[in-house]
């Protein structure tokens, strides 16, 4: 797969980072990542009536529920049920973060 110069900026800077250093950090990191203007309407455009339901603890409107984060904890159900909306050539980056030794937290 061939990600866009922008994804493979925040994949190395990531990658660079202490990998277990505290969550919280690449988090922050992570959530400072803007979104082009386009980029965003683009997406709204697409997830604005799409309403999902995950594992009966989360439903409601795509675009929504992404800006209020009430998608967090299920970041791979999220985008398994929204790629299918997206063109062929969209980019969703997930990843795995590593706090420490023994815990991981997915991200999308």
């Amino acid at each position: 797969m061939k990600f866009s110069p922008k994804v493979m900026e925040i994949i190395k800077n990531i990658d660079n980072q202490n990998q277990y250093q505290e969550e919280n950090d690449k988090i922050e990191y992570l959530e400072k990542q803007e979104a082009k203007l386009l980029v965003r309407t683009y997406a709204y455009s697409l997830l604005k009536n799409l309403f999902i339901e995950i594992e009966l603890s989360a439903k409601g409107n795509a675009y929504s529920m992404l800006q209020n984060k009430n998608l967090n904890g299920f970041c791979w159900n999220a985008t398994s049920s929204i790629i299918p909306f997206f063109k062929d050539e969209d980019e969703i980056l997930r990843g795995v973060i590593h706090p420490s030794t023994t815990r991981e937290i997915e991200h999308a």
